[in-house]
This record gives C-alpha cells, sequence and structure tokens, in this order.
C-alpha cells in the first residue's frame, strides 16, 4: 500500500484539526442558535466541555421582566451543547438571553458579549459568533511513513517515506493574500492556497533522510503572513530535543482481514515508546467513499491519548467484502499561542495497512478447545465468526464485580489460538465473552 497519494491532504486536515484545538485552548467561546418557530429551543454550543454546575443560561422580556421565560434545560454526552426548550411558547417579542459560562478546566468565555444577545422566535433564527477561525494558526512539521502487510513490524514506504508540512489556517477576520515560512537555513517557501480561501499549505518529500534532515532540520520555522487588516508573524519551533515517535505497529494485524461489519472491531497496537499525556494518537479509516471512522484529535472527547494502545471501531461502519486503509499514526508537538496567532511544531509517525471485511454472517457463540496450562501461561483454541472481539477475563472467586479483563483479540477466522498470562494467586477462574 502507499500512503503518498493521501499525504498532502491528511496532514492538511490534520494542520487544521490541531489549529482547531488550539484555538479552543486559546479562549472558551459560544456559538447561539436561536429558535426559527415560537416553540423551537434555543441551542448553546460551546467549543470545550462544560462545567454544567457552573454553566447557566438565563432569559428575561424587558418589556415583562418579572416573567421571564421558562425552559427547560438538557445536556448532550459530551457537555458541549445545552439545549434550552421553552416549557410555553416564546412570546411574541424580543427576548434577551445571558450565559454564565465555565468549562470543566475553569476556563470563561473569553468574549463575555459572545453570551449575550436578543432574539425574536419565528424570525428565522439565526447563528451568531465569532466565526470559524478565531485566531490564525501555523504549524510545521515531519512526517515519517511506513507500511504493515504483515503481522511482521511496518517497513519504511518506498515512495514518500519522508514528508514535511507547513500549514496556515488564517483566522475568519483576515483577509490574507500570500503566506511564505522561512526555514531554519533561511529558505523562504511559499505556501499554496489549493482548497478553502483560509488554508495555505506547502509540502515536500524525500526518500533520502540525509538530505531531507538538511533541508527541514530542528529550529525555527518563521512564518509571514500577508494580510488585511494587518499582516501576521509567528514561528513554530521543532525542538532538536523532540524524538521521532517510533511506527505504530499494529498487533492484530490478521484480524483486519476479516472484520464483521455488523460487529464493533477492536484495534490494538503496540505502544507509542515515551509517550506522555501530550502526545497523541489518530485513527484514520477509509474506503472509497471517504473517510468512515476517525478519532479526533487533541481536546476532542474521542481522542486518543499517546498512552493508549486501542481503538473501538463502532459496528455498522463498514461495507461487507470491501476493502479499506488504515493509518495509525503517532505525534508529538509542541506550540504556542496569543490572542490573535498560534504556532506548532510537530514530528509525526504513521503506519499505513489495509482492512477487508467479511460477508457480515451471524456472530456465533465462542466454544472453547484443548486447554493448556504451562509455566506462567494459559492457551486453548477457540471456534468463532471471524472478525469476532474475544475478551478473557479472570476472577480469583467468582463473585459479581471480581471478573477482569485479561485478553482481548479479534478471531482472524472461525478458528484462534489465544495464550494468556497467568497470575501468581492460588486459584484464578476464567471464562471468555463477545466484545466490544
Amino acid at each position: 500500500m502507499n500512503l503518498a497519494p493521501r499525504t498532502l491532504s491528511r496532514y492538511a486536515a490534520l494542520a487544521g484539526l490541531l489549529a482547531l484545538t488550539l484555538q479552543a485552548r486559546a479562549q472558551l467561546t459560544v456559538s447561539v442558535t436561536t429558535p426559527g418557530s415560537t416553540t423551537a429551543p434555543v441551542v448553546f454550543t460551546f467549543n470545550e466541555a462544560m462545567d454544567t454546575n457552573a454553566t447557566t443560561a438565563q432569559f428575561i422580556v424587558i418589556s415583562n421582566p418579572m416573567n421571564p421565560p421558562q425552559v427547560t434545560s438538557s445536556w448532550n454526552a459530551d457537555f458541549t451543547v445545552l439545549t434550552c426548550t421553552p416549557v410555553q411558547p416564546w412570546p411574541a417579542t424580543q427576548v434577551t438571553y445571558v450565559v454564565g459560562a465555565q468549562s470543566q478546566t475553569g476556563d470563561s468565555l473569553g468574549n463575555p458579549l459572545s453570551g449575550y444577545g436578543t432574539f425574536t422566535a419565528g424570525s428565522g433564527g439565526g447563528n451568531t459568533g465569532s466565526g470559524t477561525n478565531r485566531i490564525t494558526v501555523c504549524s510545521a512539521g515531519v512526517v515519517h511513513t511506513y507500511n504493515q502487510d504483515s503481522s511482521a513490524s511496518p517497513a519504511l514506504d518506498t515512495n514518500a517515506p519522508y514528508g514535511f508540512l507547513a500549514a496556515t489556517v488564517v483566522a475568519s477576520n483576515v483577509a490574507a493574500t500570500a503566506v511564505s515560512v522561512t526555514l531554519p537555513t533561511s529558505i523562504v517557501k511559499s505556501l499554496s492556497n489549493p482548497v478553502r480561501k483560509e488554508d495555505y499549505i506547502f509540502y515536500d518529500f524525500s526518500s533520502n533522510l540525509t538530505s531531507f534532515n538538511a533541508t527541514y532540520p530542528a529550529g525555527d520555522y518563521a512564518f509571514q503572513i500577508t494580510a488585511t487588516p494587518q499582516n501576521q508573524q509567528t514561528t513554530a519551533t521543532l525542538p532538536a530535543t523532540t524524538d521521532q515517535p517510533n511506527a505504530p505497529h499494529v498487533t492484530n494485524w490478521s484480524a483486519l482481514q476479516a472484520v464483521n461489519p455488523s460487529q464493533p472491531f477492536v484495534l490494538t497496537w503496540d505502544p507509542f515508546v515515551g509517550a506522555t499525556g501530550n502526545d497523541f494518537i489518530s485513527v484514520d479509516v477509509s474506503g472509497d467513499a471517504g473517510q468512515v471512522f476517525f478519532t479526533g484529535g487533541l481536546g476532542s472527547t474521542n481522542g486518543l491519548k499517546g498512552t493508549a494502545t486501542s481503538v473501538t471501531i463502532p459496528a455498522g461502519k463498514f461495507q461487507t467484502n470491501s476493502s479499506y486503509d488504515v493509518v495509525v499514526t503517532f505525534y508529538r508537538w509542541t506550540a504556542h499561542t496569543n490572542a490573535t496567532i498560534a504556532a506548532f511544531g510537530f514530528r509525526a509517525t504513521a503506519t499505513d495497512l489495509g482492512l477487508d471485511t467479511s460477508n457480515g454472517g451471524t456472530a456465533v457463540q465462542p466454544v472453547i478447545s484443548e486447554p493448556v496450562f504451562a509455566g506462567n501461561a494459559l492457551s486453548f483454541n477457540v471456534t468463532a465468526s471471524a472478525g469476532q472481539t474475544l475478551i478473557l477475563e479472570s476472577s480469583p472467586d467468582l463473585t459479581p464485580g471480581s471478573w477482569t479483563t485479561a485478553f482481548t483479540t479479534n478471531s482472524p477466522g472461525t478458528e484462534v489460538h489465544i495464550t494468556a498470562p497467568v497470575s501468581a494467586a492460588p486459584k484464578e477462574f476464567y471464562r471468555l465473552r463477545l466484545g466490544p
């Protein structure tokens, strides 16, 4: 498999994703969708998970302040969307709303006026806020790409193994006409504007690591943005002390060759060596029709920290008897930001591998046979449906609540051999169940 054809679009998307992340971390914001009818709700959408005990929305009619509209409030599962539904229809006059907000990390609204406004129900509704991109974000980073086509360790991509990306996502209130980046070698590269008007990108790759590192070394990458109402400058840094992440190695590659699309699938990989809570991992799955699964980035509710070693892909994401492309990427990054512009440098290593689905037949209950206890390990065969998630659990005494997960895998075919470590306890009971 060749990662090169999708490298530019994927890492351009990464730049935009991290741009949104840094903007979210820069300040708490809220957008407000006002009602299009007298019975429709007012919806407040925040860019961070909120402290629901410290976040409120109040409504008042100036002409009748002693009789404020009453609402029923509810939060979505991520605590980012507050929906306020009127108990009685909204009055046919102007209603004022005031939001008191605090995120779970203690952030308050960077622009308090964004939590204040008016509406007249039934006038068509609308969406207020401060724009798609509140601040300009610049990024510079290197990506090493690998392919994995067996259960063995991944191999370096033969076409575009070493890539460099410089990207800028311009704030919505800035009209840019040109963007460039000055490399640590003093060479200037111009960024192009191929897709959206706010996105500027420069991408280059090489098959020679020595020349690549000489061209794109550790150091400062200075961005110059020619724009109105004023130009912008910032510097993204690739620290010399930041190590390139190891290549991700998927440990259940065989199971990827016969995924049952009607069942959740647990993708597993070896640890990100030396990962910290500041590092993160992304999993991107795409087919002929485009992206079908993505874990998200920093700050998102479904983002993966660098310490993660698995992710569950929900049932129903795949078509039967189809092929997909899976990319697992490890990232290290550093960033700085202020009220108007942010910059980050990153090092990433990606592994590309294939995923094939079965005909999606009905899952059968697993059957254990030929158990063998030897040394410190228990091994046995399991007959199951291809692609089934199998979870081995252990308990010291069979009491409810005492079961813990000892091993998780996916059946690559109708039979799988499982070997699990055994604890030093005087006795241990085991059971096998279907995942997720």
